[in-house]
């Protein structure tokens, strides 16, 4: 999995690299792999009608909603290490201390993180690498559609390599401290049950997007454009803060 995930991120970045620079029209997405980009994502499409879709309905319908929040709470717990870390590059040292005492408490009083005892936990104030090259000033570049991933940015590739392999928990999967076999082979199925988890919530936003666009492609391509450039702030004059809520359209 490391070795594909290297060869990926090496072959998109040379993509990237070499897509010529176009010059936009004002708020026009910057998408120069835009065949490429619209070839993946109809992939990534038929993967998740086919696969994940169904599995991530019959996964709802399975778990009650009580265990669902426990497993929910979980996974932003263990992002928030990363947070910390993120949010001390950016200068942001009080949202650093925030995450990590939330962390704490959450992990110990909490019970693993199954349980928010701190009662401010949330996915938007996670942050990232690729929120922190933003914050640096690093524009965010062409757009990009990852296979199995979905939509990203050529800043976005970089941060999401920089937060697997710097990521705290990963690290200490491999410290040995923890005695764990396999850690990279564990620390990978729990990233891949995150994601799916995370795209379970999502199944009736993403249905309706479905049905009521007109281009399925462009119209995710903007959502994620919009959120991030929300999120990290400057990218297209939007301010920076939580980023939007994904469209829930009504029938």
């Amino acid at each position: 999995m490391t070795f594909i995930k290297k060869v990926l991120t090496a072959v998109l970045l040379t993509f990237a690299c070499a897509a010529p620079v176009m010059a936009a029209e004002d708020n026009a997405p910057s998408d120069p792999l835009e065949p490429v980009n619209r070839v993946i994502f109809s992939f990534n499409e038929g993967v998740d009608v086919v696969f994940i879709e169904p599995l991530a309905k019959l996964y709802r319908f399975i778990l009650p909603d009580y265990v669902l929040a426990r497993v929910d709470h979980f996974f932003v717990n263990i992002e928030e290490p990363l947070s910390t870390v993120n949010y001390a590059l950016q200068g942001n040292f009080s949202e650093a201390g925030d995450s990590l005492l939330r962390f704490v408490v959450n992990s110990t009083v909490g019970i693993g993180g199954l349980w928010d005892v701190m009662g401010d936990q949330s996915e938007d104030k996670l942050t990232g690498f690729g929120d922190t090259l933003g914050r640096w000033g690093v524009g965010p570049g062409p757009y990009l559609v990852l296979p199995l991933i979905g939509p990203s940015d050529f800043r976005d590739v970089v941060g999401l390599t920089a937060d697997y392999y710097s990521d705290p928990v990963r690290i200490a999967m491999h410290g040995g401290s923890l005695d764990i076999d396999n850690p990279e082979t564990l620390y990978t199925v729990l990233k891949v049950t995150e994601d799916f988890d995370a795209r379970s919530r999502l199944l009736k936003q993403i249905d309706d997007l479905r049905k009521n666009s007109l281009d399925f492609y462009a119209t995710a391509r903007s959502i994620y454009l919009q959120r991030r450039a929300s999120k990290v702030g400057g990218d297209t004059g939007a301010p920076s803060g939580a980023a939007p809520e994904i469209p829930n359209y009504k029938d």
